[in-house]
């Protein structure tokens, strides 16, 4: 059965009551969004600090990817011509029949941002890089209400991850990776290196599309991204030793890489078990870089 969205949030609030977040986190957010200028250094280590209330994440996103203006008193008419370049680039494409109400979001938004950036040609195809911006599009849509605001954070939070090029910093996670679980689970660590999974794991749909076809929208992933946002890039190593940690019993039964990999790679994960690696992993983080 699907939790009522509205449940949800409520038992994050009462869970922040209760570990006091909202007296210092959400305090010192208000403090941050009450200035005329926002800096946004200053909302990167928020992000770090804290987990970003729902009600406020929109907002951020927004100001970290440049959608909005630090100068507050520009938001809402940055917004209004966003809101009219998006409403501009939907009937276009209307006109034109790329698009109808059948289309899905994420596959009407990347029409517009190849009509938006003159790459829309008459025949279009799918090419790689598509699935992740559908992947990234799904999740915003899950967490966004407005489409027009989803446009724009989809678009922006693409551009983003793909730009940082995490999958360069695949030696160094690998690392991260061993040492962690190794520290955490000897006995799954040697089978892993017997079988030399960690040379092999699936570092696309880790690290290069961070996660984004691993969680399902609704599993948490925005967890995730608030702190690659926040510029803690080390996060997807983390999250990486957690998946390996939390199918430990699938892993130790399986006989070589092969099988290895088709637990890992059998996804995306659910929702219960996604939210679970997500948690912990954060954890795994917070205490081996002592945040």
């Amino acid at each position: 059965t699907m939790e009522d969205p509205q449940s949800k949030r409520n038992f994050r609030v009462s869970y922040y009551d209760k570990v006091g977040f909202r007296g210092i986190g959400e305090k010192a957010l208000v403090a941050i969004l009450k200035d005329d200028v926002i800096e946004r250094k200053k909302l990167e280590h928020f992000c770090i600090r804290f987990p970003i209330p729902n009600n406020y994440r929109d907002l951020i996103w927004e100001i970290l990817l440049h959608i909005l203006p630090s100068h507050q008193q520009s938001h809402k008419f940055v917004m209004v011509q966003r809101t009219q370049q998006y409403d501009d680039l939907h009937r276009a494409l209307e006109v034109m029949k790329k698009i109808d109400t059948d289309t899905e979001l994420p596959v009407q938004f990347l029409k517009m941002h190849l009509t938006e950036t003159g790459k829309l040609h008459l025949k279009f195809k799918d090419e790689k890089w598509h699935e992740f911006f559908y992947a990234v599009g799904n999740a915003v849509c899950e967490l966004v209400d407005s489409p027009a605001i989803a446009y724009w954070i989809t678009v922006s939070l693409h551009s983003f991850f793909t730009e940082n090029k995490y999958i360069e910093h695949k030696e160094a996670f690998h690392i991260i990776v061993t040492s962690t679980v190794k520290k955490e689970n000897n006995a799954l660590f040697t089978k892993l290196n017997d079988l030399d999974v960690f040379h092999n794991l699936p570092f696309d749909l880790w690290y290069a599309e961070c996660y984004a076809h691993v969680f399902p929208p609704s599993g948490g992933i925005e967890r995730i991204w608030d702190l690659l946002l926040g510029r803690a890039c080390r996060i997807l190593p983390y999250i990486a030793a957690q998946i390996l940690l939390t199918f430990e019993r699938h892993l130790l039964h399986c006989a070589n890489l092969q099988s290895c990999l088709s637990v890992l790679k059998n996804v995306p994960f659910s929702e219960a078990t996604s939210s679970l690696i997500i948690g912990k992993g954060i954890e795994l983080w917070k205490k081996m870089e002592k945040i």
